[in-house]
């Protein structure tokens, strides 16, 4: 049956608050959220994430999960380059308590 529940997961949607971002090094951002009470990833897992905060043609893009499910945040790393995607700048916008959505994990 956990076949089954893995595949089901790309069902589930859940809305992420922000906590904050950091930059770990030149041009590598981390970006960090509250996990919700019933979120779980596996190793290797990935969400979809979609940004909600501003309307934009492609607000959908896959990150996999840098965290432990027991670390209680979902943790996302990217590079972001000096001239980044709409998307990515878009991730530099996030303050505080705004939302992100995310579809999975699968």
């Amino acid at each position: 049956m956990s076949f089954l529940k893995d595949k089901l997961s790309i069902f589930t949607k859940t809305e992420l608050p922000f906590i904050k971002r950091y930059q770990e090094s030149d041009r590598v951002y981390t970006f960090l959220f509250e996990k919700g009470k019933d979120l779980s990833w596996n190793e290797g897992q990935h969400g979809l994430f979609t940004i909600t905060h501003k309307k934009m043609k492609d607000s959908i893009r896959p990150f996999s999960v840098a965290s432990s499910p027991s670390e209680g945040v979902v943790r996302i790393t990217t590079r972001i380059d000096e001239e980044p995607s709409e998307f990515k700048k878009a991730l530099l916008e996030l303050e505080e308590g705004m939302r992100i959505k995310m579809i999975g994990p699968v």
